[in-house]
């Protein structure tokens, strides 16, 4: 086939509506780039037909800054933070250890003077009477069979322990020597 000079018109034209193409898109991204192109978008033409203002630059930008937060967030946590924990009650105090009070094996009692025969927190026995301390406590009286104590504005009462016989008692349902 043969070029002729028809096809070398029709190939510059061709090249020179494509230069002009070129140049101009060039144009429009760079525009577009500086910000210096203003169009508007599809809703916005709807507003603008209705009589409602377009919103200004500021509002196209607004979605982005609202998730502002999102994107200064570490990826790793979730988006929505879990309701806080409840507290724990706070645990009562524990109660006081309960006092250790002296034992009293046995009392004697004669005209105006008493005594008292006790057991102390080591084990040993000691006879005290009426005004005398044991274990930190005050002994405010020696009574038949039991004692009165005081420690800390507080009063406490020690008796002697009930032995109960050791020799065998009937039980229910069955009949003593004596037939009853």
């Amino acid at each position: 086939m043969t070029v002729t000079q028809t096809h070398i018109r029709q190939l510059e034209a061709s090249c020179f509506v494509m230069q002009w193409i070129i140049v101009g898109y060039a144009l429009w991204i760079g525009l577009g780039i500086l910000g210096l192109r203003e169009h508007p978008s599809l809703p916005d033409l709807g507003r603008e037909s209705a009589g409602v203002p377009a919103p200004g630059p500021s509002a196209s930008r607004r979605p982005l800054d609202e998730l502002a937060g999102i994107w200064k967030r570490d990826l790793r946590q979730t988006l929505i933070d879990p309701p806080p924990k409840e507290t724990p009650k706070p645990k009562p105090p524990p109660a006081p250890p309960p006092i250790e009070l002296p034992r009293l094996l046995a009392t004697f009692n004669e005209e105006g003077r008493s005594w008292g025969l006790f057991v102390d927190k080591h084990g040993a026995h000691r006879v005290h009477t009426t005004s005398q301390q044991i274990d930190g406590f005050d002994i405010v009286a020696v009574l038949p069979g039991a004692a009165e104590l005081k420690r800390d504005d507080k009063q406490y009462q020690v008796s002697v322990p009930v032995r109960t016989p050791q020799g065998r008692s009937p039980s229910r349902g069955q009949r003593s020597r004596t037939g009853t």
